[in-house]
């Protein structure tokens, strides 16, 4: 989809007006690369993993060669850098935005969400986001 998305800014634009859209209803969480810059969230978030990582996720859940998975992982990557910064004037590698940077490679994702369920709480004094929170969440596979 990505390439195609390189091919035609317009793939880009929609999904992310759609995601912007949905989330100004508030109480929901919202993931996408993009999220941390195009939603005012309660609570930023980016999930990161190493390049090794992340290929070696991929590979296991594609059944494909670490290697191949390693390079597609880089095309993808280097690929939304230049959208994004083309479409938006976005550098991706910039996290400034969020107000949380979590290596998602020192756990598995049930512990994550523990964890990041408990921050989203203590945002708000011990319950959860209100009906009109958002919380945006941008990742790395």
């Amino acid at each position: 989809m990505g390439r195609i998305a390189e091919q035609d800014p317009g793939i880009d634009r929609a999904l992310d007006a759609m995601q912007v859209e949905r989330a100004r209803a508030g109480g929901i969480v919202v993931e996408g690369r993009l999220s941390g810059w195009l939603i005012d969230g309660d609570l930023r978030i980016w999930l990161r993993a190493p390049l090794a990582v992340r290929a070696a996720r991929v590979a296991a859940r594609d059944g494909t060669d670490l290697e191949s998975a390693r390079r597609d992982a880089l095309a993808r990557e280097e690929g939304e850098h230049r959208r994004y910064r083309q479409a938006y004037g976005l550098d991706l590698s910039d996290l400034r935005r969020y107000h949380m940077i979590v290596d998602t490679s020192m756990w598995g994702p049930d512990e994550i969400v523990a964890a990041l369920l408990v921050l989203a709480r203590c945002l708000r004094g011990g319950a959860a986001p209100s009906a009109g929170g958002t919380v945006a969440r941008g990742r790395s596979l």
